[in-house]
């Protein structure tokens, strides 16, 4: 096979050792895989089984999510912010783009910007409802619950948690 599906082969094993808790180990490789990935054309000679852009954005995604779980915020941010422009850049939708910056709301909250997190989450929400994505709304509710909790408004959390957990039972 090609070096696109070697390379999914290598960012399905990252994916592995990202759950396992391997974040460093994950960082590095996708550092390296990052510039792998540069130099190779998009179209060659060899069979491939994927499409390059699907290669790519799990590969980053993979890096971003081992980024949040490293507590490098920036970083994490910098990351699904390639994801999100090669989303838009092979025509991704409203919702998949929205569902890839919703991962950008535990960065966003945790450098404390509240304001880009409430409206990040806000904008989710309205894509979800005019798509009719019931899960992403339970998502949704439940991190601007997590947001008013955080500001210290108890009684906010509360019902927004509650209408997550009702788009949850929903979406099951």
């Amino acid at each position: 096979m090609g070096p696109w599906t070697q390379l999914l082969d290598r960012g399905v094993r990252l994916q592995l050792l990202q759950v396992m808790g391997r974040a460093e180990e994950v960082l590095a490789e996708v550092d390296t895989m990052r510039r792998e990935m540069a130099a190779l054309p998009d179209a060659g000679d060899r069979e491939e089984r994927v499409d390059p852009w699907h290669v790519r954005e799990l590969i980053v995604q993979t890096g971003a999510l081992a980024a949040q779980d490293l507590e490098r915020w920036e970083l994490a941010l910098e990351l699904n912010e390639e994801v999100a422009r090669g989303t838009a850049a092979r025509g991704g939708g409203d919702l998949e783009l929205a569902w890839v910056r919703f991962n950008d709301y535990p960065s966003l909250l945790s450098l404390g910007r509240v304001d880009e997190a409430r409206q990040l989450l806000l904008a989710c929400r309205q894509v979800y409802e005019a798509e009719g994505y019931v899960a992403g709304l339970g998502m949704v509710f439940g991190a601007l619950a997590d947001l008013e909790y955080r500001l210290g408004h108890v009684d906010d959390a509360i019902g927004f948690q509650q209408t997550a957990l009702r788009y949850i039972y929903v979406a099951m």
